[in-house]
């Protein structure tokens, strides 16, 4: 796998990620010759069907949220917040 300091990185995102998407090989980004990234092709798959919304009508109403004020003054409880749960 090919290495690149995070400087050359930070100098050449664009053309790094240009090579990585044409070339389908990961590159490993270094900083003080420690990987701390590495950038992979996306999978030839990739994201099918919609993102936003695509939780609607997974979650449960299982009761009422609590919220503790800080200091742990009084408990105090909202009717119109809820907590959702899978």
């Amino acid at each position: 796998m090919k290495e690149v300091a995070i400087s050359e990185f930070k100098a050449k995102c664009l053309a790094i990620l240009e090579e990585v998407q044409k070339t389908r090989k990961p590159i490993r980004v270094t900083r003080f010759g420690k990987p701390v990234a590495e950038v992979i092709p996306r999978s030839p798959g990739g994201a099918t069907g919609r993102r936003l919304g695509s939780m609607v009508g997974t979650g449960k109403i299982i009761g009422m949220v609590q919220r503790r004020r800080s200091l742990g003054l009084a408990l105090e409880t909202s009717p119109s917040l809820r907590v959702l749960a899978a």
